[in-house]
């Protein structure tokens, strides 16, 4: 029988939306390793591999598990079925496979990444949390593994480490959107209003699709008093339905304005018949030319004109205080309209 062609397995180049953080791969060689396995079972892992990329998960068990039939001592191939029962939706089964993988290969930082994810599938953070902390002291430069002893510590109730970590995976990751929003969330939820926005606002700038961003955004926005800003950033809310704090902050939002406007309309109605907008001006003008302020004063009378264009009062303050000011040709003009409207008025003619 010809012997096969030696293949390596072919590591996960993509990630699954079903998964976060792509921890998928095969080990190197090392001291651990005590043989290589068959060249078909290699070649079984690789296919399987293949296979998790297209997104055929039972297609790349099938892989695994035959390859495992032909070399038991295979920590790839365990960690590797793990990934695809995790990616498949199965946890249970995964924790198995990858617990395998890791007592076969200790110090592989990629499996124990994997086990710490079925684990905190299976809701067991505490657990999780360890292994993701033993996967980094193999390997540091982890931002999806920081990423998510983030979320087991933030599970746990312990906010100021899992602060930390989303800390490390945005410094690792600079570009990583949703560990600058997990990293706001947090500091939201311990108070610090202040750095949340500011990191919030990074987030959506990495990322504009962050509902969740845009909606706590909003929400601090609203707490501040700047209702305008916090409706801008709920509708940049795309996603249905709206996430509980977006939601929550245009209910109260509704609520305030419509309240605010009724109460308007209570006391407009208590105040009675107002005056018109010319005479309101016009006192205005009188007040601030009793105060020396003529510039504004003419301002003031300039509005009334425009609100009562056949005042006749306005025009004639308007001349003169053009005359006052040396604007001859501006006063006369004010004159010549009031001699068109009132012609009788005696002191028109004396004052052009």
């Amino acid at each position: 029988m010809p012997v096969r062609p030696k293949m390596p397995a072919a590591p996960v180049k993509t990630q699954s939306a079903k998964m976060m953080g792509p921890f998928a791969g095969v080990a190197q060689d090392g001291p651990a390793r005590k043989q290589r396995p068959l060249a078909l079972a290699e070649e079984l892992s690789a296919r399987g591999c293949k296979f998790i990329e297209s997104g055929l998960w039972d297609e790349a068990e099938k892989e695994f598990r035959k390859a495992l039939k032909l070399s038991a001592d295979y920590p790839e191939a365990y960690s590797n079925l793990g990934l695809s029962l995790l990616y498949d939706g199965r946890p249970a089964e995964a924790h198995e496979a990858l617990l395998e993988s890791v007592r076969m290969y200790p110090g592989w930082s990629m499996s124990e990444a994997n086990l710490a994810l079925a684990l905190q599938r299976l809701e067991r953070h505490d657990e999780a949390a360890n292994y993701y902390r033993l996967s980094l002291a193999h390997k540091t430069q982890q931002p999806q593994v920081w990423f998510s002893l983030g979320d087991c510590l933030s599970a746990l109730g312990k906010f100021e480490d899992a602060q930390q970590a989303f800390e490390k995976a945005a410094e690792q990751l600079p570009e990583y959107a949703l560990a600058h929003q997990r990293l706001g969330l947090l500091q939201a939820k311990r108070g610090n209003l202040i750095a949340a926005e500011a990191t919030l606002q990074r987030a959506v700038k990495l990322n504009a699709g962050l509902d969740e961003s845009h909606a706590l955004l909003g929400a601090i926005a609203a707490r501040r008093g700047s209702i305008a800003q916090a409706k801008d950033c709920f509708k940049q809310i795309a996603g249905e339905p709206l996430p509980t704090t977006a939601a929550r902050g245009v209910q109260r939002i509704a609520i305030f304005e419509a309240g605010a406007r009724k109460a308007l309309g209570e006391w407009k109605v208590a105040q009675g018949e107002p005056r018109t907008l010319a005479k309101s001006y016009f006192d205005l003008g009188l007040a601030l030319l009793h105060e020396g302020n003529e510039n504004e004063a003419a301002a003031a009378f300039k509005k009334s004109a425009q609100a009562d264009p056949g005042g006749v009062p306005q025009q004639m303050v308007l001349a003169l205080l053009s005359a006052v000011q040396g604007e001859a040709v501006g006063a006369k003009g004010a004159l010549e309209l009031i001699e068109a409207r009132d012609p009788r008025n005696g002191v028109v003619p004396e004052q052009l």
